[in-house]
Formats: C-alpha cells, structure tokens, sequence
C-alpha cells in the first residue's frame, strides 16, 4: 500500500511536470529540471516496494490464486474504507472552497475600498476645498464620473473577466507613473519631480506599486503642505523600488485617526495585497519619506 501511494502520488507530480515542460518546449528538462532526479527515485522506490510486497506474498504462499485472494481482499478494505471516508473528504473539500471564496470576497472588498478612497473620496475633499467656486465643483465631478464610469463599466473594468498578465500589461512602468504624477499636478497644482532609473514592463503587481506611489504623492500634496513633491523609481532584477518625498509638515504615524485609511489600505493594504513592503520616514517637522518595494521575478517585468 505505501509503495502504491508513492507511485501514485509520482505520477500526479509527473502528469504537472509533464505539463510545464511542454509549455516551454524543452524535453531534457523532463528528467533534470525541477527536481527530475529526486523525482525517480521516489519512483523507483515506490515500484521497489510493490515489487517486493508481492514478492513476499508469492514466496510465503507459493500459489498466484493466494496472490488474487489477497488482492481482492485489500481491495475491498480499501473500498470499504473510502466509502467511509468520502462524507469527511466532501466536507473538507466544501470547506476549502468556503474558505478560498471568502478570501477571494475580502481580497475584492479592499480594493474596491482602496480605488474609492484614491478617487472618490480624493474629489469629494477637493470639492469641499473649491465649493465657492460651481464651474470648478463641476469640472471635477464630470472628471470623477468618467472616471468611475470607465473603472465599473470599461473593457478592463471591475467584474469583467480576468485577463492573463501578458494581456492586462498596459504599458512600461515610467510611463504609467509618469501618467499618475501628471494627474496628481493637474488635481492639486503642485510640482512632482520624477525620475525612474531602469524600465519594467507593467504587471498586477507592478501596477500595485504604481497605484501605492500615487496615493502617497496624493497624501504629500494634500498634507504637506509643500508645492513640490519628489519621486524616485529604481528597477532592480529583483525588485522595484518607488521612494516618495517631501520636505513637509511631516507627522507621527503613531497619532493618525483609525478612520484615515490612505496609509493603511490605499498604500500598506495594496502593497502587502501583491507582495510588497513599505517603509516610512517621518516626523513632525521633518518632512516624509515613503519607500515602496516590490519583488519581481527573474525576467518578468524588469528589462
């Protein structure tokens, strides 16, 4: 029974193995990458061990009806055994998939909340700031609606059907963070100097960073008080490292109400969402620093 349980445990290992080698075309692979050898000797270890369990039986009884016999027998205990067991594996089954939808609904709420406080909630403080002023009230909320309408409804928009990374990539990541500094000038009418060192093509994650990156500039220009933000991108093979500066009011993170949630869901919650870290520098006074990393994969999207 254990040298059949290995067996059969290889061969869905193998069936997977079989499976990635031929998407990437490479036949020697089969047997050396990813843990071919180590792969065959369990193999042979686990026809090893029926070999001989049937070896023994033979040898003892020294008949091939006794060997039947036997078969039929651990056959039907095995039988027996999962009739007994398929109620507990059903509902563990059930349970997992109760328990991966529930993540996937949370996963889904934060980023709605997040989008919402980056854009809608960000307008509603900007029309507060401009209510003297109709023609400016209405020029952001038709820019908020387009928007909104575009994120809910858009080909790419929220509930259509996922796309795979290579069709989701929507550009390189210095244009896209160009874009989001851009759009921050026009809603504030500060200065935001950027500069990015190396070049990625946009992923999930990636695009993460970038939306991250533009709520931290969205909390200097709004916060700061300064008229000019600095951000600074590096693309390592490893990781891609956004650095959000100024030389502001700064703040103790210690004293942020619970109910502002820009550092703690728009940027921390988005960031450890896909993967990556941030680390924040300030103090009263002292103006902020916020640094935001995410770790790629060797030759996905660092070039």
């Amino acid at each position: 029974m254990i040298g059949a349980a290995v067996v059969w445990r290889e061969a869905d290992e193998s069936q997977r193995r079989r499976w990635r080698i031929s998407a990437k075309g490479g036949v020697a692979t089969a047997f050396l990458g990813g843990g071919g050898w180590s792969a065959a000797i369990r193999l042979v270890a686990g026809v090893a061990l029926v070999m001989t369990g049937i070896g023994v039986v033979v040898l003892e009884s020294g008949s091939i009806d006794q060997v039947k016999f036997a078969l039929v027998a651990v056959i039907a205990t095995l039988f027996g055994v999962a009739v007994l067991t398929v109620p507990f594996w059903l509902r563990l089954v059930r349970d997992l998939s109760d328990e991966r939808t529930a993540r996937i609904r949370t996963d889904e709420r934060a980023e709605i909340a997040a989008h919402l406080h980056d854009s809608v909630l960000q307008t509603l403080a900007l029309i507060q700031k401009q209510a003297e002023s109709p023609r400016e009230v209405a020029r952001l909320a038709r820019g908020q609606e387009r928007e909104l309408r575009g994120w809910l409804y858009g080909p790419s928009g929220y509930g259509k059907s996922k796309k795979t990374e290579e069709e989701a990539v929507s550009g390189q990541l210095s244009e896209v963070l160009a874009a989001a500094c851009g759009e921050v000038e026009d809603a504030f009418a500060i200065s935001v100097q950027q500069v990015v060192v190396g070049e990625a093509t946009l992923n999930e994650p990636l695009t993460a960073l970038v939306q991250a990156a533009r709520e931290a500039i969205v909390n200097a220009a709004k916060h700061a008080g300064v008229d000019e933000v600095s951000v600074y991108a590096e693309v390592e093979p490893t990781a891609v490292t956004v650095f959000v500066r100024d030389r502001g009011k700064g703040f103790d993170p210690d004293v942020v109400p619970s109910d502002r949630h820009g550092l703690a869901d728009s940027i921390r919650g988005r960031m450890e969402r896909h993967g990556g870290k941030l680390k924040l520098r300030t103090a009263p006074g002292e103006g902020t620093e916020v640094q935001l990393e995410m770790p790629v994969k060797a030759g996905k999207g660092a070039a």
